[in-house]
């Protein structure tokens, strides 16, 4: 059991396929709460930003502050579940907008809740979470990737 009563997350969900590489001190747990736009089955898919609320967590939405994201849901949950976010290289669902290079900044999307899209020229850090950060050889991604994880380096 967890300091919040609620069992701990289930390590055999589809966790494998987000994390790449933390870094020491960027996991947190808290309880989850709504289940927004790009669940299914009531359930939010690994692989969402989420950010913190009063009550707990919950997906990001575009144009925030991006101090408010905590990192990218490592395991599948539900609402009332304990649910663990991480930082570091993480793969995050890309929205399929904006243009995204490798190394090119990355923002919160505003078309589906917890999921990436590139940053618009001339933006600025005031909404930047992190970079797109594809493995060697990477390419940019084109409207073909649209919803599916794609590494990133989350700060």
């Amino acid at each position: 059991m967890s300091q919040f009563g609620k069992p701990l997350p289930n390590p055999v969900t589809e966790s494998t396929a987000i994390e790449i590489q933390r870094r020491e001190g960027t996991a947190r747990s808290q309880i989850l709460i709504g289940t927004g736009a790009t669940a299914s089955g009531g359930f939010v898919a690994a692989g969402n930003l989420m950010k913190w609320s009063s009550s707990g967590l919950i997906q990001t939405v575009g144009g925030e502050d991006p101090q408010a994201t905590w990192g990218v849901l490592l395991y599948q949950g539900v609402s009332g579940s304990l649910a663990t976010v991480i930082k570091g290289r993480v793969r995050v669902y890309w929205d399929g907008s904006g243009t995204v290079t490798p190394g090119s900044e990355i923002a919160s999307s505003a078309t589906y809740s917890g999921w990436f899209t590139g940053l618009a020229t001339g933006s600025g850090p005031s909404f930047s979470i992190g970079l797109y950060a594809p493995f060697p050889g990477g390419t940019s991604l084109a409207a073909a990737n649209s919803g599916m994880l794609q590494p990133v380096e989350l700060w």
